[in-house]
Order: C-alpha cells, then sequence, then structure tokens
C-alpha cells in the first residue's frame, strides 16, 4: 500500500476492469457489483473497483487498498463517460491523464448528493419489499442481507444506490439506480412500471 494515496483523472475507452489490468495487471474487486447486488470483502493491497460507492462510500481504513478505480459516470452522469479517477498507486499512469482540478471539485461536492441517493435508496428498496408485485429485493442495506455486516464495515454514508428486485408476475430482474430526486416521485413512477 502506497504511503501517499494520489488521484489521478484520465479519459480511457474501456471499463474499469480493463483500466486495472492495463495499470495494475489485476482484475480489481468491485466493493458493490454483481447480479444480484452484493457488497464484496477485498484483501488488503487489492485494487478496488469503487465506482458504485464512488470514493465518498467506502471505508478506506477498513478495505486499504492499493488503489481504488472510479468510473466517473455516477458523479457526472453521460459527462463522466469514459473518465476514471484512480487514487493509490498511481506512478504507472501516463496516458489519457487529464486536469484534475474540475474533477477533485466534482468529488467533494458529490457528497450530499451521495446522501442523499443513498438515503432514497434505503427508502425505495424497504418499498419494494412491501410490494405485492415484488418476489424479491436485494439490497445491501437490509438488515437480514447475506453480507449486511460486512456492507455496514465497507460503505459510508448508506448502502449505495443500486437496488435489484425480481418481478412476480414474470420473473424479470430489474436493476434501478435511485437519483437524488424526491423518492415519493420515484416510488410513483415504478408504481406505473409495476401496474398498481
Amino acid at each position: 500500500m502506497p504511503a501517499k494515496m494520489s488521484t489521478v483523472f484520465c479519459r480511457f475507452d474501456g471499463s474499469a476492469c480493463e483500466l486495472s489490468n492495463r495499470l495494475f495487471g489485476v482484475d480489481p474487486i468491485a466493493v458493490l457489483g454483481g447480479s444480484p447486488i452484493a457488497c464484496a470483502d477485498p484483501a488488503p493491497g487489492s485494487v478496488v473497483d469503487v465506482s458504485l460507492p464512488t470514493f465518498a462510500g467506502v471505508n478506506p481504513q477498513r478495505i486499504k487498498a492499493r488503489a481504488y478505480i472510479q468510473d466517473m459516470r455516477r458523479i457526472m452522469g453521460e459527462e463522466g463517460a469514459c473518465i476514471f479517477a484512480v487514487r493509490g498507486d498511481v506512478q504507472g499512469v501516463a496516458d489519457g491523464l487529464l486536469d484534475s482540478s474540475p474533477y477533485l471539485a466534482l468529488e467533494e461536492s458529490f457528497l450530499p448528493v451521495l446522501c442523499r441517493q443513498n438515503d432514497n435508496a434505503a427508502t425505495i428498496a424497504h418499498y419494494l419489499r412491501c410490494h405485492p408485485r415484488v418476489a424479491e429485493v436485494d439490497y445491501p442495506g437490509f438488515k437480514d442481507a447475506p453480507r449486511f455486516d460486512m456492507a455496514a464495515q465497507m460503505l459510508v454514508h448508506g448502502f449505495g444506490n443500486v437496488i435489484d428486485y425480481l418481478c412476480e408476475d414474470t420473473g424479470e430482474a430489474v436493476r434501478i439506480a435511485v437519483s437524488e430526486d424526491d423518492p415519493f416521485d420515484q416510488i410513483d413512477r415504478l408504481e406505473a412500471l409495476l401496474g398498481i
């Protein structure tokens, strides 16, 4: 693990996994990911993909990664496509470097948005769990979720904004990314999709 964590921003036309392989020669471990959504426990010294929770949403003292990679789309929307932040062992990052100032400012201002998204996700996940047309809900913030204890240690400011649910009628698996907008407006849109 590097003595001092540095952050660089780069343009890369690929995935966080491809970038990790190019820079570090290993696949990253996604703290939040998979299908259904789950929380992972990266070994100390790993390269960790924090694209879903973002840097602001993980506990670096618990993870102790060699490096973190973050796809900037959660922070910037589609403008962040192909922009990645790499924090940690960044000595080998040379190609595609961007001026870090505007991106660092965006990251710092993102925490209130992250907190609202995560709070809204908790509300919506509980709503979906009680819905008669939803068979199953996967959300790491449920106390009975298989890896809840680990998620509570790994994540800060909430359990992320991603929820997976299974429709009772169709068996269709659906993933939603909850926004910072009013959670009740988002629930109204879900009601329309679920047909009640």
